[in-house]
């Protein structure tokens, strides 16, 4: 009937559901969220985002990224300086981060 997912789906293509999406993440959706990694460079020049990017995000996955074409990187690099974190993990947000997902850009 029109309340099956599957009932206009090509035979043996079947869509996901929750159901059987819970059944492929045990751990939940929010926990597949945190093996992710993030470009926080739409996010670094207001605080309240980056506040809740620095809640929900491990500081591990957060990448600052240069290709943005709404604002300048000095612009955004500025931003990330006045973040009231750490010096240490700023420099993960910076640049650490980047290097432990692509360790060939330690040249």
């Amino acid at each position: 009937g029109r309340n099956d997912p599957d009932a206009d789906a090509a035979p043996g293509r079947r869509q996901p559901d929750a159901g059987r999406a819970r059944g492929d993440h045990p751990n939940g959706f929010e926990h597949e969220l945190q093996k992710l990694y993030y470009d926080i460079a739409s996010v670094a020049l207001s605080a309240i985002p980056m506040a809740a990017v620095l809640k929900g995000i491990p500081k591990e996955r957060l990448l600052l990224g240069s290709d943005i074409p709404f604002y300048t990187i000095e612009r955004i690099a500025t931003a990330v300086n006045k973040i009231d974190i750490p010096a240490a993990d700023k420099r993960m947000l910076q640049r650490e981060n980047a290097l432990q997902l692509i360790p060939r850009l330690r040249r």
